[in-house]
């Protein structure tokens, strides 16, 4: 009968694992891959997270998800689909804090709640300094932290950062003063560093089950193979109805067709409803998008989009997503479309950070503009008056931006 499995149980199987690995730590990281004492700390919490799931997944998967679910569900979703086993995932988990940082901060909550920096310091014993010394290499190169509460005082890895009043650490006072107007730029690219990562993924799962599998290896990303798309968009005659040009639109029918990125520039196409039927690229067409727009601001650099759209900071929706918490038979408002980005940005960087990003965020596109992306209409079901509430939510939103804000909505025809 499989024991039983929680945080604590976690707590004690990582302490072990530390009692045994610790004696020779090094020659732990070069036997399972690694080349990161980061990496090793990593392991240390993961292994015996996995050699639970192969006995029982269930208990496994309630821990992880207890664990995480607050800063992220990558590391949960990962789990369930078969992504990590004992023999990869270590050197999995070591890349992954390297390339995405919406998994490092999972990971490192995970750390965090199983004490593991405390575990191994205890294990380490005189080990400790030499292990310290390439820890807080590590953790200076990628801008993270670390710590672990000790009789004396707080031993903290990385950087600190600290709104209001002061850090104390041990038997010293250091002051930090931020200003609270000061950007949270770290955490804007760190925002949309994920949102990227995400849209240049291809889910080349449902054309092959192999494509899942995890490999670094032949990757195809979206941005690589994207092919633009072209559209027609008939003017409405002065005696036209509305259902008639509908009709037109969806049956594609038109003089001349022009690429979607040149059509988007054009000063006239501020607000646009995309068409399309199933297949069509749409939602493909969002993705590349936003993953244009989000790569050049997590790296504050310019893209080569036609120069209307170059700067803008996009906000991707999933009309799907953000209908699920939509109150049934209530009438919508700009709010309602405002938290489903709160959401997102606490999807991907925890509740902390969207806390500090979510005014800037929001300041910033209200007074600068910015372009929303709000893919699918069609998928949100017409009961409880949940499509025409998200409707009123778009019109409302729509009506608080400046002139140069940008909205593009898609739909079925």
């Amino acid at each position: 009968m499989p024991q039983p499995f929680d945080r604590q149980t976690w707590r004690e199987r990582v302490a072990a694992w530390w009692r045994d690995a610790a004696p020779d730590w090094q020659g732990t990281m070069e036997r399972l891959g690694l080349e990161t004492a980061y990496g090793l700390l990593t392991a240390s919490a993961f292994l015996p997270l996995l050699e639970t799931y192969g006995q029982d997944p269930g208990p496994a998967v309630a821990a992880l998800s207890r664990v995480v679910s607050s800063v992220g569900t990558n590391l949960l979703s990962n789990l369930v689909q078969g992504a990590y086993d004992e023999a990869n995932a270590p050197q999995r988990a070591e890349q992954e804090i390297a390339e995405r940082p919406e998994l490092r901060q999972e990971y490192r909550h995970m750390l965090g709640a199983l004490d593991a920096l405390a575990a191994a310091q205890a294990a380490l014993g005189e080990r400790w300094a030499d292990f310290e010394e390439q820890l807080a290499k590590e953790l200076e190169r990628m801008g993270g932290e670390l710590r672990i509460d000790t009789g004396g005082g707080a031993l903290v890895f990385g950087s600190v950062q600290v709104e209001y009043g002061d850090f104390v650490g041990r038997d010293k006072n250091v002051e930090i003063h931020i200003d609270k107007e000061t950007p949270p730029t770290d955490l804007l690219q760190a925002y949309y560093r994920s949102l990227a990562n995400e849209c240049r993924h291809l889910p080349l799962g449902l054309v092959d089950p192999k494509f899942t599998q995890p490999a670094s290896e032949g990757e195809v990303a979206l941005h690589e193979v994207y092919v633009n798309l072209d559209v027609v968009a008939p003017v409405r005659a002065e005696d036209e109805g509305a259902r008639a040009w509908g009709l037109r639109l969806s049956r594609g029918e038109g003089e001349g067709r022009t690429p979607l990125l040149e059509a988007l520039a054009q000063p006239e196409a501020a607000r646009v409803v995309l068409l399309g039927d199933p297949g069509s690229g749409k939602t493909t067409f969002v993705n590349y998008l936003a993953y244009r727009l989000a790569e050049a601001a997590a790296n504050d650099a310019a893209s080569d989009l036609p120069a209307p759209l170059q700067g803008l900071w996009p906000v991707r929706l999933i009309l799907r997503e953000v209908a699920t918490y939509l109150p049934l038979g209530e009438g919508g408002s700009a709010a309602m479309l405002w938290e489903a980005v709160r959401a997102d940005v606490t999807h991907r960087l925890g509740e902390t950070a969207a806390a500090k990003l979510m005014t800037y965020l929001q300041k910033r596109l209200l007074r600068e503009g910015g372009l929303f992306l709000l893919d699918g209409l069609d998928e949100v079901p017409e009961a409880g008056r949940r499509r025409r509430c998200l409707l009123e939510a778009v019109q409302a939103l729509i009506e608080c931006l400046p002139s140069d804000g940008r909205v593009l909505l898609t739909a079925r025809p």
